[in-house]
């Protein structure tokens, strides 16, 4: 791969892991096209409960 395409691959990673849901969602489809109108709003609420601390997953060997 050239430079060029491993940068734009690079900034493609990171918009996507920007956008994407941080908790796990088993109900939501995980291909298209269910899970692009699903996945953007329920990022924003995984982002805000990881913000404030509530809910989600608990941390790796029991917060220990």
């Amino acid at each position: 791969m050239t430079t060029a395409r491993l940068r734009t691959l690079g900034t493609t990673w990171a918009a996507v892991r920007r956008t994407a849901p941080t908790q796990p969602h088993p109900v939501i489809p995980r291909r298209p096209p269910g899970n692009a109108p699903l996945g953007v709003p329920l990022s924003v609420h995984d982002r805000l409960r990881d913000a404030l601390g509530v809910g989600g997953v608990p941390p790796r060997g029991g917060g220990r």
